[in-house]
């Protein structure tokens, strides 16, 4: 299958999209929401704040995982 480069349109609204869900998650859902008009700005500005949603997910279960090893390991005596 044949990559194609994104659009200027797409790229814009993917960092847009990313910057502002990390920064007002609720702004970027009622701009998203408000922008009826299908373009590749908005799948740019939706994958964008998708992106951002599943790296922060990650984050929470990396450090779940850190705290449970640690926890477990100070329950068997032993220290990191």
């Amino acid at each position: 299958m044949d990559e194609q480069e994104p659009s200027e349109d797409y790229l814009k609204g993917f960092n847009q999209g990313y910057y502002i869900q990390q920064n007002n998650p609720k702004l970027a859902s009622s701009v998203s929401n408000g922008m009826n008009t299908p373009s590749e700005y908005l799948d740019g500005f939706n994958d964008g704040g998708k992106e951002y949603e599943m790296e922060r997910i990650q984050r929470e279960f990396e450090e779940i995982e850190k705290s449970r090893s640690q926890d477990r390991d100070n329950d068997m005596g032993i220290e990191r």
